[in-house]
């Protein structure tokens, strides 16, 4: 089980494709900080610097910020009180959101780094090497 979301914005806003590219900005940053054996909690606050360093600093509470994925969407939704030890082969989703745009598409982290769940196909995408992996996330598709 694994979550998506997908934006399609009708006419072109270079506002809310600047926003979804922040999401994007986030949500790399969130995942660049998963590493197995470590606190996922670290991801959780690489998200929040994230926000911070580009200028939404309190975005990160409009909307949960993802976390763990298994048999659910969701085996838990990091925070400061919730959080878990990365394990092997554990999939993670984040689901940033800034001003209406948000990102969320799924990795594995493995021991050979990260393993894209999903990834956009139709859709504008921005890419990003974490590792040794480039990560797609998508970008507004605009009609």
């Amino acid at each position: 089980i694994t979550t998506v979301t997908r934006m399609l914005h009708f006419g072109r806003s270079e506002e809310m494709e600047q926003y979804c590219r922040a999401a994007a900005e986030v949500d790399f940053r969130s995942i660049a900080a998963l590493e197995i054996g470590t606190d996922d909690l670290a991801a959780f606050r690489a998200c929040r610097q994230a926000y911070e360093d580009l200028g939404y600093g309190d975005m990160w509470a409009v909307h949960s910020q993802g976390g763990a994925q298994g048999y659910d969407n969701r085996d838990y939704t990091i925070t400061e009180q919730a959080h878990g030890v990365t394990q092997r082969n554990q999939c993670y989703c984040f689901n940033p959101v800034i001003h209406g745009a948000k990102i969320e598409d799924a990795v594995i982290v493995t021991e050979d780094g990260l393993l894209p769940v999903t990834s956009p196909v139709i859709f504008p995408a921005v890419e990003r090497q974490i590792g040794n992996t480039w990560i797609r996330r998508p970008g507004i598709f605009f009609l």
